[in-house]
């Protein structure tokens, strides 16, 4: 049974991390964007702001696992739900007579 919370500790950590990530690269957002409000609308401070954001915009914090599911708090049910659909399917598949 120790082994199943080191798996279940290997899955869950690494999906938690990416979202505290995420999250914390939205609240940097949030002060850029009160940072761009206070400075002047020409200065090479608002102009570097300004082209952080849009670079932020253009490529979000987002991290993938094989380049197709998503890596955040929702991939340990992801797992789940796979492991659960197959294990229907053997299920099912072990009946055959």
């Amino acid at each position: 049974m120790h082994w199943a919370f080191q798996y279940l500790f290997i899955v869950i950590v690494p999906a938690v991390l990416a979202s505290r990530l995420a999250h914390e690269v939205d609240k940097i957002k949030i002060i850029l964007h009160e940072k761009l409000l206070l400075e002047t609308a020409v200065g090479n401070k608002a102009v570097a702001i300004r082209n952080f954001l849009l670079y932020i915009d253009a490529r979000p914090m987002r991290f993938y696992i094989c380049g197709v599911v998503p890596l955040n708090c929702s991939f340990p049910f992801v797992i789940l739900n796979v492991f659960v659909t197959y294990l229907i399917v053997a299920v099912q598949f072990s009946h055959i007579y």
